[in-house]
């Protein structure tokens, strides 16, 4: 078991309990792009799913992890339906609130700590984007499955980040602050983020990427999501 250095959180499952799926071939991990709007969830309904941040605005997913406290503040807000979903979170930054976190608190599955996607990874990334630690559990779990890409855009397009960037009430106040590129270079840290795919992919990490309009096609090309 995980014991934060916060009194104030109970002890939470880390994620090295997580069982392993060893005969796991497929994992689908789901960015915020816009892209992901172009993507129906029930195309997804028979396959293992990781889903990153506010993913769960978009569909069900087997797995949701995420790192920021106000994921946790949303999802405890809006009671969302946990069903058969795995949830994760970092224990370092997903309770770092001052908001009641009671209903998240008692949903959750697994902590990791930030460290840990480096370790698992065997990879200097630079920065803690989600879409790694993603990566990082999905390998873990795992570890010869092959990784596939959907809304990992990478994009920095004028009020078109994410694709929730039109659901009402979500891309708006320090959210939509946090983006603007007087306030954030949004662009650097998504032009880090592909040298982090290329290191990646340079040190035997397999990806297929299921978004067209990603900058993702320049490092593994686009494959059009499978039915099958």
């Amino acid at each position: 078991m995980f014991f934060n250095k916060n009194k104030t959180i109970p002890k939470f499952n880390s994620i090295d309990n997580y069982s392993s799926l060893e005969n796991q071939k497929d994992i689908f991990i789901l960015g915020n792009g816009p892209s992901l709007n172009e993507i129906k969830s029930d195309s997804l309904i028979d396959k293992l799913t990781i889903g990153t941040n506010r993913s769960w605005l978009w569909g069900k997913t087997n797995i949701l992890l995420w790192r920021d406290a106000r994921i946790s503040e949303e999802l405890n807000f809006f009671k969302v339906e946990k069903e058969n979903s795995k949830w994760i979170t970092s224990s370092e930054k997903g309770f770092n609130s001052k908001h009641n976190l009671d209903y998240v608190k008692k949903n959750i599955d697994f902590v990791f700590e930030d460290s840990w996607k480096t370790q698992i990874l065997q990879t200097n990334i630079k920065w803690n984007g989600i879409i790694f630690h993603a990566i990082a559990v999905a390998k873990f779990i795992a570890p010869q499955s092959q990784i596939h890409l959907i809304g990992v855009d990478l994009e920095n397009k004028p009020n078109q980040h994410h694709f929730f960037a039109n659901y009402p009430g979500f891309n708006q106040g320090f959210y939509k602050k946090s983006w603007d590129e007087d306030y954030f270079h949004f662009q650097k840290r998504l032009d880090m983020m592909l040298k982090n795919f290329d290191k990646l992919q340079k040190s035997g990490v397999s990806f297929i990427n299921h978004s067209k309009n990603s900058r993702l096609t320049e490092l593994f090309g686009y494959e059009e999501l499978s039915n099958d």
